[in-house]
């Protein structure tokens, strides 16, 4: 995630005053969960697979989508297999939590930096911008900006989850 919001950030430093506090509170969130919330790593390893058939499909039938509605069905996806193999809610919010994290950073990365093939047609064919493929790689990476947001309430969530846990399992003192 940081390396995520530094690229983003040098990318487009006229960007950087508006996004980099937003985008500190997302890491903060995103680092609270994995270092206070213990992942299992068969959770985010299920995130992580459920990003690679995202972009699997990707690569089978480019561009990188548009909206974030696949990512999130994937991310759900991802969620649902975790909670079936470990029966914690818990590790299936972080499986959802690591594939979106790293779905938005692949994605970012492919419309950025990647071929012609991958990046979507945001600003139409028909308008009148000098260079519409320089126009759709500004445009494009900002829908998973939102992606980040839903990742980062659901880092909020698992550390509140885990600290009702913590709170729960302490033995009443009398």
């Amino acid at each position: 995630m940081a390396t995520l919001v530094v690229l983003m950030l040098v990318a487009s430093p006229d960007k950087a005053a508006a996004g980099g506090p937003v985008f500190g509170v997302m890491l903060a969130a995103y680092l609270a969960a994995y270092l206070y919330g213990r992942p299992r790593l068969a959770a985010v390893g299920i995130g992580v697979a459920a990003t690679a058939l995202l972009f699997g499909l990707v690569a089978i039938v480019p561009p990188v989508p548009g909206s974030i509605a696949l990512a999130v069905v994937f991310a759900a996806a991802g969620a649902a297999v975790a909670l079936w193999i470990t029966r914690e809610p818990v590790m299936a919010l972080h499986a959802a939590m690591s594939s979106v994290l790293l779905t938005a950073a692949a994605a970012w990365a492919l419309v950025s930096y990647g071929p012609e093939r991958f990046v979507p047609d945001m600003v139409g064919s028909g308008t009148a911008a000098a260079n519409p493929l320089l126009e759709n790689r500004i445009e494009a990476p900002d829908p998973y900006v939102g992606l980040l947001a839903i990742g980062a309430l659901l880092a909020i969530v698992i550390v509140a989850a885990q600290r009702v846990r913590v709170v729960a399992a302490r033995p009443v003192s009398t």
